[in-house]
C-alpha cells in the first residue's frame, strides 16, 4: 500500500512540475519533444516535415515552416542537451523578461522564426529550425542578463559569452562551423537590437520597431501592458539606459576651433 501511495505522489509531483512551466514554454517543449522523437523513431517521416521551400511553394505544403521550427535534429545526447537549454532559457525569458505574457513571448518567437525563415530562403537552406530558434532565445536571454554565470559541462561561462561558447563547442565536435548556431545567434541579436537597444537609442519606448499586435493579446486573453516593467529588470536594459541618459545629459560645451589658443601670446 505504501508503494502505491509513493507512486501517486510521484505522479502528482511530475504533473505539478509540468503544469508549473509557463504555457508557451510548456507547449513549445512538448511539441518539440514529440515531433523530434516521432521523426527519430520513424513514426513520422522527417522528409515530410523539414523545411523545403520548393515543396512549400510548388506543392503548397504550408505546414513545413511550422513543423521545421519544432525539430531539433537527430536523436542523441545533443538532443537532450538542446531540450535542457530550451526549457531553461525559454522559461527564464517568458517569466523574467516578458513577465509571463504569453502574447508577447509568442510574438517574439514568431518574429525570430520569421528572421530564420528569411535567412533560410535567401542565404542558406536550413532544413530544421528548432535548434537555431533555441540558440536565438538563449542569446536574447544572455544579452538581457550578461553577468549571470551558466555551467556548460564542467565550465562556468559568463552569460555574455554563452552563445559563442556553445557554437565553439559544437564546431569542435562537428569538425566544421556550426552554421545553424551562428544563424540563430544572428537572428536573436537582431531581435534584441530592434526590441531593446534601438528604442534606447531613440530615447522613447513609443518608437519600438517590434510591438506585439493587439490581436495577440486578445488571442491569449491578456491585457495590453504599457511600458517595460519586469520583476527582474534585465541588466542590459539598465546599463543601456544609464549610458544613453549620460550621453544625452552631458554638457559637451561650445567646442573650439582646431589650432586656437586660450590667450597665450
Amino acid at each position: 500500500m505504501a508503494s502505491f501511495g509513493d507512486s501517486s505522489r510521484e505522479d502528482l509531483s511530475l504533473t505539478t512540475f509540468y503544469f508549473s512551466i509557463p504555457r508557451v514554454t510548456r507547449f513549445w517543449l512538448s511539441a518539440t519533444s514529440l515531433l523530434t522523437v516521432a521523426c527519430g523513431l520513424g513514426i513520422v517521416p522527417a522528409r515530410a516535415v523539414i523545411l523545403d521551400w520548393e515543396r512549400v511553394v510548388r506543392m503548397a505544403e504550408l505546414w513545413r515552416p511550422l513543423t521545421s521550427s519544432l525539430l531539433l535534429g537527430p536523436l542523441g545526447i545533443g538532443f537532450l542537451f538542446d531540450l535542457v537549454f530550451l526549457y531553461r532559457f525559454s522559461r527564464a525569458l517568458e517569466t523574467d523578461v516578458f513577465l509571463g505574457s504569453a502574447a508577447e513571448y509568442t510574438w517574439m518567437l514568431v518574429v525570430v522564426d520569421l528572421f530564420l525563415l528569411i535567412v533560410s530562403a535567401v542565404v542558406t537552406p536550413i532544413p530544421t529550425l528548432g535548434r537555431p530558434l533555441m540558440m536565438a532565445i538563449m542569446h536574447v536571454w544572455s544579452r538581457n542578463f550578461p553577468r549571470e554565470r551558466v555551467h556548460v559541462f564542467i565550465f562556468a561561462v559568463p552569460a555574455a559569452y554563452l552563445s559563442f561558447a556553445l557554437i565553439l563547442i559544437n564546431t569542435l565536435l562537428m569538425g566544421g562551423l556550426d552554421i545553424s548556431g551562428v544563424l540563430g545567434v544572428v537572428c536573436g541579436h537582431l531581435f534584441y537590437f530592434l526590441h531593446t537597444i534601438y528604442p534606447s537609442l531613440q530615447g522613447s519606448e513609443n518608437r519600438k520597431v517590434i510591438n506585439t499586435p493587439q490581436f495577440m493579446y486578445r488571442l491569449f486573453g491578456e491585457q495590453l501592458r504599457r511600458g517595460f516593467i519586469s520583476q527582474r529588470e534585465p541588466e542590459s536594459r539598465v546599463r543601456n539606459e544609464a549610458i544613453f541618459s549620460q550621453i544625452r545629459g552631458h554638457r559637451w560645451g561650445a567646442g573650439r576651433r582646431l589650432g586656437a589658443t586660450d590667450g597665450v601670446n
